[in-house]
C-alpha cells in the first residue's frame, strides 16, 4: 500500500524547575551545582541519555537524562509542584502552548537563558527559551511518485487517498491540534482557496471555519493513525 504521511511537530523549549540565582557566571553556576543533588533532565527523546552524559562529563557533574513524552512531563511537574516535592530538574517539553499556559503562569518552572548565550541565541527564541524548531511537511516515498502525487490538500479527502494517508493520534502527539488551531487561525483563506482550485465552487460547510471542513473531512477519510514518528516513515518508505 502506498502511503502518504504528514509530520507534524513544534519547538522544543527548555525550562529550569527548581532554581535560583539566574544570574551568577557560569564558573559559579558549576560550582554551586556540584553541591547539589544529581541533575535530573526530562525529554521526549532517548537522545536526551546521551546529550546528559556528554554534559557531566563536560562540565564535571552528575546528570541523568530521562526519556518521557510531553503528556507525562506536564503530569510530573504539575504534580511534583504541587506536593512541594520537585524531583527533576531541567525540562525540554515539545507541548509548548500547554507549557506557556499551564506551566510557566503558576510559576512550576521559569524560562532561562544562559547569560554567555545570550548574544548568541537570537532574541525571539528567548522566552521561552527555544532549543529546537522542527519543519512541519508532508513526505512521500519517492521511490514509488517520481514527484508529490499530491497539488492540493482536499485530495486527501477523497476516495483515492482513503487509508493511504498516515498521521500520528493527536491524542497522543499536541502538535496536531496545535497545527489545526494555526490553519484556522492563519490559514483558513488558503484552505478555502484551495477548495474553489480543487473543485471549482465555494465551500459550503456547516463546520465554524473552511480549516475545520478540511479536518473534518480528512478524518473521515480514513487516515492511518499511528502512535510515533518512526512507524510512519517505515510505511511510507516501504517498496
Amino acid at each position: 500500500m502506498k502511503i502518504f504521511s504528514t509530520l507534524i511537530t513544534v519547538p522544543a523549549i527548555a525550562f529550569l524547575l527548581n532554581t535560583s540565582a539566574f544570574a551568577q557566571s557560569l564558573e559559579s553556576l558549576i560550582e554551586a551545582a556540584k553541591n547539589e543533588p544529581p541533575l535530573t533532565v526530562y525529554d521526549s527523546t532517548g537522545k536526551i541519555k546521551e546529550v546528559a552524559a556528554n554534559f557531566a562529563a563536560k562540565y564535571g557533574l552528575e546528570a541523568i537524562g530521562q526519556k518521557v513524552s510531553a503528556n507525562s512531563q506536564l503530569e510530573m511537574v504539575i504534580r511534583e509542584a504541587q506536593a512541594k516535592n520537585v524531583k527533576g530538574d531541567v525540562l525540554m517539553i515539545t507541548d509548548t502552548p500547554a507549557a506557556i499556559a499551564a506551566l510557566i503562569p503558576q510559576g512550576f518552572v521559569e524560562s532561562w537563558v544562559p547569560s554567555q548565550m545570550k548574544d548568541v541565541i537570537p532574541k525571539n527564541f528567548h522566552s521561552p527559551m527555544t532549543v529546537t524548531t522542527n519543519a512541519n511537511v508532508w513526505a512521500y516515498n519517492t521511490d514509488v511518485y517520481d514527484s508529490c502525487p499530491v497539488t492540493n490538500i482536499w485530495q486527501l479527502t477523497e476516495k483515492e487517498w482513503s487509508g493511504r494517508v498516515a498521521v500520528i493520534d493527536p491524542l497522543l502527539k499536541s502538535g496536531y491540534t496545535d497545527w489545526f488551531n494555526q490553519m484556522a487561525t492563519y490559514g483558513n483563506e488558503a484552505i478555502a482557496d484551495a477548495y474553489v482550485a480543487q473543485y471549482g465552487k465555494p465551500l459550503e460547510t456547516k463546520e465554524a471555519s473552511a480549516a475545520a471542513a478540511w479536518i473534518a473531512a480528512f478524518a473521515e477519510n480514513g487516515p492511518a493513525v499511528m502512535a510515533k514518528d518512526n512507524p510512519i516513515s517505515s510505511a511510507i518508505g516501504a517498496p
